[in-house]
């Protein structure tokens, strides 16, 4: 099976240039619809779409992704810009998808009509493969011009080879386009190189022959003039190549599709094993997540096989350097964020020349360089080290030493020069920390363990991984040590809290609580009283959460934390703002005193954020707008950036500028999703598109609803999904879907009932009727009026 790599254009998929031939030459109706029958069986099996008249040249493919590379490449050759050139890249990448398509390309057929040519460097052995391939293609008898052996074999010296080739060319009036697919495997065979070489300088001295090389690796010949280096997919391309070949999505398909870093052959591979399967992306990432290459291990070449293909290209390491390269393969294999070349004698001190070591695998395109000096694995080629070459223990303690003493606190207190590095590197190294954690505790270290405890401060700061947290717990229950299991506890709540699972973390909060009452410890106790307070308001039970924060209170008066009695003070301030304004302000300014002579950071910050709805509401704008700049400030020294998220929402629903209100959203919503936190970016994207359709930009807004709506059954908030159901039924109507707009009204009337929301029920069973009745005008106009929205959602039924 060849490696299909989608391409769409803004107006759909772009058909092959013979296929856009093939329809020009049929007029009939029924040889049309044919034709296009015969197109989308071919695009949803996954066949070649047409096969074209040219024999001997492989069928051109349906790509996503690769317009522009396709378009620059076919330019360029027939504008006599390039002579040779090379698309090189990693394995899977697409490099022969690519040229199939650059030689069917409408401009290539007219430029070189027949003289195209097609050469399989995988099937040369030898140097008469090499030679009779050369002469085929310049239309020469590879035996009518070289002495033969009396089998029959080529016994021609490279000057006659090289004499011949001329020759054959001297007598070329035409020009001639040479496809060397796969070029790598022959030119990294020294006992070819000087003959291909001398080769390639007569196709340029005689300017009738156009090469194009397709290699593995990042590096071309020195005879190429222009190379073309192939990266990933984007998420759009690789997501409409998944949905090419197995026509299932759901909310999961972007994190699928990230999990192999968008490689081509790899979404085409858990395409076919989802359709082989017939399962969903979110039941084919479980699957990735326990079977990992395994999933990708579809056949036995390695166009259907990530693991042969990867062991290929290792298989091409000289063999000099082959055991250290595997080694640092088996390093980097644990370091998904990559590290920089000036760390690799660290963490990896039993390589020599780790420098020179690397330099090779990143030749061969097994890993990439970045700008920023460092280098990483794909995310294919790192799932078959971490199976097939793993670390020694010795070599894999010397990596969790270099990670594990960096999470040290020491004795810096916040926003000393060695605090904040410490904080810098856990925010750069977020990726490689959460791997190095997640391995050591799969295998009980309980250095891993007192890690976890070290780094949760700084973690809670980046992207949100409750499985990682979790195992932290599982581990420092075997270690029987309470003081240990209270802060993992609090860790995996935090990151369960951030995911939107707030009913665990609730719970999380209430065994962190128990164990830290147990060790004495009076303020940890009242902050995870607090906070499970807060998530069970959140969710519905007010009357529970108010008692909850309220015990909190008095919990921080009886340790004498007064910091900790004012930041409770705000959280409570917070849900009294809609119930008894006077207290929310008293509660306000208590708080403050209290911050004010402890000169703590942090709970100033959450003062000031409190006071940007104060300022709002009494229309003290300017003010408002201090305590935002104040408030973020204050955040981001201590690296609170979930805060500084909330501070912007704040102040853009406080906000008449459609404007200003837009930014604060959009900067909003892009911190929420870098955090990972995907509940909030729910709400994001629901404030975002309400803003969006106040603007007219209904497209826009209609699409940010149905993420959202997704995301909030993901994690049962009912009522916000229920409430954004509406509002694209109301869209739907103004866009004039009329058949969307029934289905969406259908289901809200049906979700708001069931919620007990009667007037959204009531709007959406409004709506119904006037277009059942075909009133399109009323119920435009009524679909144009503004919906207010709720403050807070329960999270379940």
């Amino acid at each position: 099976m060849s490696v299909r790599n989608y391409s769409l254009s803004p107006v759909g998929i772009s058909l092959p240039g013979a296929f856009t031939a093939a329809l020009r030459h049929h007029n009939s109706s029924g040889a049309i619809r044919r034709l296009l029958r015969a197109l989308t069986t071919a695009l949803w099996s996954g066949d070649p779409v047409l096969n074209d008249d040219d024999s001997g040249l492989p069928s051109s493919v349906t790509l996503f992704g690769r317009d522009q590379v396709i378009s620059d490449a076919t330019k360029q050759i027939v504008a006599h810009d390039s002579l040779c050139t090379a698309i090189v890249g990693p394995i899977g990448i697409g490099k022969t998808a690519i040229a199939q398509n650059v030689i069917h390309s409408d401009c290539i057929v007219e430029h070189f009509s027949g003289n195209r040519c097609w050469i399989s460097c995988d099937s040369i052995l030898s140097t008469d493969h090499l030679i009779a391939a050369i002469l085929k293609a310049l239309r020469t008898p590879s035996h009518s011009t070289l002495p033969l052996r009396q089998t029959g074999e080529s016994t021609a010296s490279p000057a006659d080879v090289v004499n011949a080739v001329a020759d054959a060319l001297s007598h070329r009036r035409a020009p001639l386009l040479v496809v060397f697919d796969g070029f790598d495997s022959i030119w990294t065979r020294t006992a070819l190189r000087d003959l291909i070489t001398r080769v390639f300088a007569l196709f340029r001295t005689s300017g009738q022959v156009v090469v194009i090389l397709t290699m593995r690796g990042a590096e071309p010949p020195p005879f190429a003039d222009r190379t073309i280096s192939v990266d990933p997919l984007s998420v759009d391309a690789a997501r409409w190549l998944f949905l090419s070949i197995h026509a299932r999505s759901d909310s999961y398909l972007e994190e699928l599709i990230q999990a192999v870093d968008a490689v081509p052959l790899a979404v085409t591979l858990l395409a076919l094993a989802g359709r082989e399967r017939a399962t969903s992306p979110f039941t084919l990432l479980q699957l990735w997540n326990t079977e990992r290459i395994g999933l990708l291990e579809l056949g036995n070449d390695r166009s259907n096989n990530m693991t042969i293909a990867t062991r290929t290209s290792c298989d091409e390491l000289p063999v000099e350097y082959r055991s250290a390269a595997l080694d640092l393969l088996a390093t980097l294999a644990m370091l998904p964020d990559g590290v920089r070349g000036s760390d690799l004698a660290l963490l990896a001190p039993h390589i020599n020349g780790s420098d020179d070591v690397a330099h090779i695998i990143a030749q061969l395109a097994l890993a990439r360089s970045h700008k920023d000096g460092r280098i990483q694995l794909f995310s294919p080629v790192r799932e078959y080290a971490l199976r097939y070459h793993q670390l020694d223990v010795s070599s894999r303690q010397n990596v969790y030493t270099y990670y594990f003493t960096r999470a040290k606190r020491g004795a810096s207190p916040p926003g000393t020069k060695s605090a904040v590095d410490r904080v810098h590197f856990a925010m750069k190294q977020e990726g490689n920390i959460f791997a190095i954690l997640e391995d050591a505790l799969e295998r009980d270290c309980r250095c891993a363990v007192e890690a976890a405890v070290e780094y949760a401060d700084l973690l809670r700061c980046t992207t949100a991984r409750p499985n990682i947290a979790r195992k932290a717990v599982e581990a420092s229950r075997k270690l029987n040590s309470c003081g240990m299991l209270a802060q993992c506890l609090e860790w995996c709540a935090d990151a369960n809290e951030a995911v939107g699972a707030l009913r665990l973390a609730a719970s999380l909060y209430g065994e962190a609580e128990a164990n830290f009452r147990e060790l004495g410890d009076s303020s940890a106790a009242a902050r995870c009283l607090q906070i499970r307070g807060l998530i069970l308001f959140r969710c519905g039970d007010k009357e529970d959460g108010r008692n909850r924060l309220e015990a909190a209170r008095e919990l921080f008066k009886l340790g004498t934390d007064t910091v900790g009695e004012a930041k409770c003070l705000l959280a409570l301030a917070g849900i009294y703002m809609h119930e008894q304004g006077d207290r929310y302000s008293d509660l306000c300014d208590k708080a403050r005193i209290t911050l004010d002579n402890q000169n703590d950071i942090e709970g100033i910050a959450l003062y000031q954020q409190r006071m940007i709805t104060v300022h709002c509401r009494h229309g003290r704008y300017h003010e408002a707008g201090g305590s935002l700049f104040t408030a973020i400030t204050l955040f981001q020294r201590s690296h609170n950036f979930p805060k500084v998220a909330e501070c912007l929402t704040t102040l853009a629903m406080n906000t008449r500028n459609l404007g200003q209100r837009y930014e604060m959203l959009e900067q909003s919503l892009s911190i929420h999703l870098k955090l990972g936190r995907k509940l909030e970016a729910a709400f994001g994207m629901r404030n975002l598109a309400e803003v969006l359709t106040m603007m007219g930009r209904l497209h826009d807004a209609l699409a940010l609803y149905e993420q959202a709506i997704s995301l909030f059954w993901r994690f049962r908030f009912v009522f916000a999904a229920a409430e954004c159901q509406l509002q694209t039924g109301r869209i739907h109507i103004r866009l004039g879907r009329l058949e969307d707009a029934r289905l969406s009204l259908q289901l809200a009337a049906q979700q708001n009932r069931v919620n007990g929301d009667l007037k959204r029920a009531a709007v959406a069973t409004h709506l119904l009727h006037l277009l059942e009745g075909g009133n399109l005008g009323e119920a435009t106009a009524l679909a144009e009026k503004r919906c207010a929205l709720h403050p807070d959602y329960p999270c379940t039924t």
